[in-house]
C-alpha cells in the first residue's frame, strides 16, 4: 500500500507531507482507475469489431459475383448515356 501511495511524484493538493493520507490515497487510486478504464475502453474499441465481424461474413458463390458486376455494369452504361 505504501508503495501505491508513493508511485510517481506528488499530486497537486497533496501538500500535507504525509505519505498515508486519505487524499493522497484517494487521488492516486482514482488515476490509476482512469488509467485502466482508458486501456480496458481501447482494448474493446479495436477488438469488438473483429470480434463481431464473424457473425455478418456470409459466403458469396460466383454467380452471384457475376449478377452483381453485370447490374454495375448495366448501371455504368446508363449513367453515360445519360450524360451524352
Amino acid at each position: 500500500m505504501w508503495l501505491f501511495l508513493a508511485f510517481g511524484p506528488r499530486l497537486p493538493g497533496t501538500d500535507d507531507g504525509s505519505a498515508l493520507s486519505v487524499r493522497r490515497a484517494v487521488l492516486r487510486s482514482g488515476m490509476l482507475g482512469v488509467s485502466v478504464m482508458a486501456v480496458l475502453s481501447g482494448f474493446g474499441t479495436v477488438d469488438f469489431p473483429y470480434t463481431v465481424m464473424r457473425a455478418f461474413i456470409v459466403p458469396v458463390s460466383q454467380f452471384e459475383l457475376h449478377a452483381l458486376q453485370t447490374n454495375v455494369d448495366q448501371i455504368r452504361d446508363q449513367a453515360r448515356a445519360g450524360r451524352g
